[in-house]
């Protein structure tokens, strides 16, 4: 092996290690006397990396000097494609090499995987390996699922980047990969480790160093010179942590960006090729697979996990619906060609508009959706020309071909999709990402086959350029430009739902809920009844005292989800406004029943019991809150008031020490007022005996 410094400036300069090896050395894939030890594995996924934006790809020259070098020492797959153009559901094809009609995982909002499902980091650990991920958005955060089978799941998002507790830079990540590594490399285990960069996804805003002119599409490549180097870094990580076992990297992205084609900016909503091509690279340490191999065909990425555990010689995934490239790493044999799927429901989910599902060959490409789109690959690369309306003998001959594999690939690995519990800090977290969405259900396995219907995304993607601007700006607080913004799509009939569930939390969070009702209830009635809707309904309506209007908002949203922790939180505190302490008391025991409980909840079920004259069982629901949460100042400020009350008088003086400590004054300044009384007399007071 040789020394190979980095390229590039900041913090690319790192060093990683390129095992050249000698010449005509390479692994023939035979019992040896010694059989090497199962290797060290790296996956990397580059989030909206697009691929003709990379160097070995034809990009521009100087973008991701690491990637590129790494393709020379490897292999590169001439094509490859995503599933779906979105971060949650495209890794959790990757993990379990399944479609997404068969993992369940559709949007990125509202979804979670299945604990049902096996994933390549549960084999791998099954296998003997060490597992660690590395995140860098909330979007991937454990309580999606993705964190099956690793011993480590770092998804810490830091509090000073741009969108705070949401996302953080790529040298984060390494850096807690490289922390992890440190007892690894001591270790006689190999281990596997997957590394999520989050860097390239808008909003653009790459460190001054990696920024070269502005607009979206140079700020978009200085993100890329970034991720490169920190690309870099983790590959010199790696390659140090332990010298006496071969690394075998895959590199690649969980889909890519339009950067305006097609009239879209970024991605989620169309099937293009600029959002579902992505890189895919393989290299290993002791060059096994030789050096610049070019496989043609087209490759999926529900193919990794198939590939990586027949590299790791694991057991393979018993239902995975992708295929092992292993064969054709060290020949460069072109892939057998076949049929695939990729698909998204963004539109029909969020939008009330069409569904859109491909069915990709050697030569076709068939969108169906409300208005088919039919596309010749071969002459036509950029998809351009919608043939479907010349050659609808194609046209149903695609769309035959695309229902039976959809048939087939839904049946027999199916599961009962799952749904994510959403309160408002994850929504909120989700938003600041751009997420938006998680209003309706995604199809049962028996709806797969239904017909298209609602306006088709392609034809509507102005329209979405303005809603998505109507979001940023209620989101801005910039409650009337909003309302202006949404004007024109208003006198078409036009809005969804998705636009007035915004705006009308804009209106709230700006002390005027008489106009959020008046939105957030034509969202309503636009079919739009989802959990997160009616609990900002009745949030609006409580607001203006109308408390009978906000109990039966909160009841309707527990009908939909009755597990609810926020529902359940609402709800209760909707009953004590009407002075309905039992069922106040009721509800809070189930809220503090369901997934894990809540600090507010057990806070409010505390309130009840108090009002119920249950002073012993307040007590207690109090302590509890503050295990959860022990800065809520609700709690605490409760807690003091029943230990001075049931005569606790040095347990009730620490409880007001410590809300007069931790109470923000704007918003606490009439109980920091009480507290210091009450304080004051029982300090004058006698001592307890």
């Amino acid at each position: 092996m040789r020394l190979w410094r980095g390229i590039g400036s900041g913090t690319a300069g790192a060093a990683w290690l390129i095992g050249l090896g000698l010449s005509g050395c390479g692994w023939l894939g035979v019992a040896e006397r010694n059989p090497k030890p199962p290797p060290n594995l790296l996956m990397i996924t580059i989030d909206t990396l697009r691929w003709d934006q990379v160097g070995c790809y034809g990009g521009p020259p100087g973008l991701t000097p690491h990637l590129d070098r790494l393709a020379a020492d490897g292999v590169r797959f001439e094509s490859a494609f995503a599933q779906i153009p979105l971060t949650l559901p495209s890794h959790a094809s990757i993990l379990t090499g399944l479609y997404p009609l068969a993992h369940r995982v559709r949007d990125n909002i509202g979804f979670v995987l299945s604990r049902e499902l096996p994933t390549l980091a549960e084999q791998l650990q099954a296998a003997g390996y060490r597992t660690g991920a590395f995140v860098g958005a909330f979007v991937l955060d454990r309580r999606f699922g993705l964190d099956q089978g690793f011993e480590t799941y770092s998804d810490r998002m830091s509090e000073t980047d741009a969108a705070p507790g949401s996302e953080r830079r790529g040298a984060a990540v390494v850096k807690d990969f490289r922390d992890w590594l440190g007892p690894a490399s001591a270790r006689p285990r190999p281990w596997f480790a997957w590394l999520h960069f989050y860097d390239p996804h808008a909003p653009y805003d790459p460190p001054p160093e990696y920024r070269r002119g502005s607009g979206k599409r140079p700020l978009y490549q200085g993100e890329l010179r970034y991720t490169d180097a920190a690309l870099g870094q983790a590959l010199a990580a790696a390659q140090g942590a332990a010298r006496e076992r071969a690394l075998i990297a895959v590199v690649t992205a969980d889909h890519g960006e339009s950067l305006g084609d097609h009239g879209e900016e970024s991605h989620c909503l169309l099937v293009y090729d600029a959002t579902l091509r992505v890189p895919l690279v393989i290299w290993a340490s002791d060059q096994r697979f030789g050096r610049a191999v070019r496989v043609p065909g087209h490759a999926l990425l529900i193919d990794l996990a198939p590939t990586i555990l027949e590299l790791a010689g694991a057991a393979a995934l018993p239902a995975a619906q992708g295929r092992s490239l292993v064969a054709a790493l060290a020949q460069g044999t072109r892939l057998p060609p076949r049929a695939s799927y990729a698909e998204s429901l963004y539109g029909q989910l969020n939008l009330g508009w069409s569904e859109l599902r491909v069915l990709r060959g050697p030569r076709w490409k068939y969108i169906r959706s409300s208005e088919p789109e039919l596309y010749d690959l071969v002459n036509d690369p950029a998809e351009r020309v919608n043939l479907a309306p010349l050659r609808r003998d194609e046209v149903e001959r695609r769309e035959a071909e695309l229902l039976e594999l959809i048939r087939s690939q839904t049946v027999s690995s199916a599961v009962a999709p799952e749904r994510a519990a959403l309160d408002q800090e994850t929504r909120e977290r989700l938003a600041s990402l751009g997420y938006l969405g998680g209003a309706a259900p995604a199809p049962q396995a028996d709806q797969e086959l239904r017909a298209p219907i609602g306006p088709a995304p392609a034809a509507r993607v102005a329209d979405w350029v303005r809603i998505q601007a109507v979001v940023e700006l209620a989101q801005a607080g910039r409650c009337s430009e909003a309302d202006a913004e949404l004007e024109p799509l208003q006198q078409g009939g036009a809005v969804p739902a998705l636009a007035d569930r915004y705006l009308g939390e804009c209106y709230r969070r700006s002390a005027r809920p008489a106009r959020a009702v008046e939105v957030l209830e034509r969202a309503l009635r636009r079919g739009a009844a989802d959990v997160a809707l009616l609990l900002q309904l009745g949030s609006a309506y409580h607001e203006q005292d109308q408390e009978a209007e906000a109990l039966a908002r909160f009841q309707r949203a527990l009908e939909l989800d009755p597990e609810s922790v926020e529902v359940l939180n609402n709800l209760g505190n909707s009953y004590m406004v009407l002075g309905d302490w039992r069922r106040a008391r009721a509800t809070f025991e189930r809220a503090v029943a369901a997934r894990g409980g809540h600090s507010s909840a057990w806070n409010g079920l505390g309130v009840a019991c108090f009002r119920l004259g249950d002073h012993q069982r307040a007590v207690e629901s109090f302590g509890r809150a503050l295990e959860l949460d022990p800065e809520q100042p609700d709690a605490l400020y409760n807690l003091a008031n029943v230990l001075e009350l049931v005569g606790r008088r040095a347990d009730a003086v620490e409880s007001y020490r410590r809300f007069l400590t931790l109470a923000p004054a704007d918003a606490y300044a009439q109980q920091i007022e009480r507290s210091r009384r009450a304080l004051e007399r029982l300090e004058k007071a006698a001592p307890e005996r």
